[in-house]
């Protein structure tokens, strides 16, 4: 898999204490990245949105679900900055096969 770009991945969670969203915070330093723009018609007209399809070549398991944030490259900050985040829409396990092709997808937009 070639790779090139790192991300930082934000799994969202809840504080009870301070009754705010929390971040757990992740750093993947080489993944493959695809951006797409995706146009969909609605009754307003016609409505752009960017999509990016990430695929971090890990072994491991990752804590993600839909909701969590993603920021492509190092973000030093404790919570993703708002206007750079992309929110995780959809992801999928594919550690199957050979060690050299397993990965996690994220989509996100």
């Amino acid at each position: 898999m070639i790779t090139i770009t790192g991300i930082t991945l934000f799994h969202v969670g809840y504080d009870r204490e301070t009754r705010m969203d929390s971040y757990q915070k992740q750093f993947f330093p080489a993944c493959s990245m695809q951006k797409d723009n995706v146009v969909t018609l609605t009754e307003g007209g016609l409505k752009s949105a960017d999509v990016v399809k990430i695929r971090i070549p890990t072994l491991e398991e990752i804590i993600i679900k839909n909701g969590d944030k993603l920021v492509i490259g190092f973000c030093e900050s404790a919570a993703p900055p708002k206007e750079s985040a992309y929110t995780v829409t959809g992801f999928a396990d594919n550690r199957k096969g050979s060690k050299q092709v397993q990965h996690w997808k994220v989509v996100a937009g």
